[in-house]
């Protein structure tokens, strides 16, 4: 947009966030509040070097002269959807302390044939196979740790395909660049959960969150597999 007659561009600003988000703000001079004004509202809906108005504000001077602020959003990056080649990709795991089922211990067998296992209660006795009391007697669970993979970044628009498996476990696991994955070599699997999506200007910031089984066990596939989340034929209803 060309600035009106009585205003001019004092300075802008650039920067590019760790999502790949492209930030321009211009500040710019007018001699009136009403050509502020009009000239902020004029805005709205405006591209400036391929980013798209966000917002903008202003202070006067008692002589009603008007700095105002204009900001724009755009992708950074080489304007393809392969996070490889794009600036800015945030990755993070979110660990978290869980209590899960004595059974699913990494050494339950070891437990069991060390201290005896009640089928009939489903616990450990009280007293060892060999005698004496058991130090494991009235434990029916220990503490294990879960955690989120998560992706956040800004693309040029939404990537297809984000939405068709989400609530499914992804076979090959969450796509690590680098960080690496805390459940490589053992059993347990990742879920797909839903997306977080957001306009960022004219660019769309997205945050996608895996989450990781508890230990001894993967995700279900009996539940969870994209097959089995899928819809039945109205016949086959």
């Amino acid at each position: 947009m060309s600035l009106t007659d009585g205003s001019f561009l004092l300075g802008e600003k650039r920067s590019i966030d760790k999502t790949g988000l492209y930030k321009i703000s211009r500040k710019v001079f007018f001699s009136s509040k009403d050509s502020a004004v009009s000239g902020t509202y004029g805005e709205v809906g405006n591209e400036y070097n391929g980013a798209l108005f966000v917002g903008g504000g202003g202070t006067g001077d008692e002589a009603g002269n008007w700095i105002c602020q204009w900001n724009y959003e755009k992708v950074a990056g080489s304007g393809d959807l392969d996070p490889t080649n794009d600036i800015g990709l945030v990755e993070e795991l979110d660990f978290s302390s869980i209590q899960s089922p004595i059974q699913t211990n990494p050494n339950f067998a070891t437990l069991v044939s060390t201290y005896g296992w009640d089928q009939a209660t489903m616990a450990f006795p009280q007293v060892k196979p060999g005698g004496g009391e058991s130090p494991v007697f009235g434990t029916t669970d220990f503490l294990s740790y879960s955690c989120v993979y998560r992706q956040i970044q800004t693309f040029p628009s939404i990537p297809s395909g984000i939405l068709s498996n989400i609530g499914t476990i992804e076979e090959s696991g969450p796509p690590f660049h680098k960080l690496t994955d805390p459940a490589d070599g053992d059993e347990r699997t990742w879920l797909y959960l839903a997306p977080k999506i957001a306009t960022r200007g004219n660019a769309f910031q997205i945050t996608q969150e895996w989450m990781l089984s508890g230990f001894g066990t993967g995700w279900i596939p009996e539940i969870y597999s994209a097959e089995s989340l899928s819809k039945l034929p109205t016949s086959e209803n």
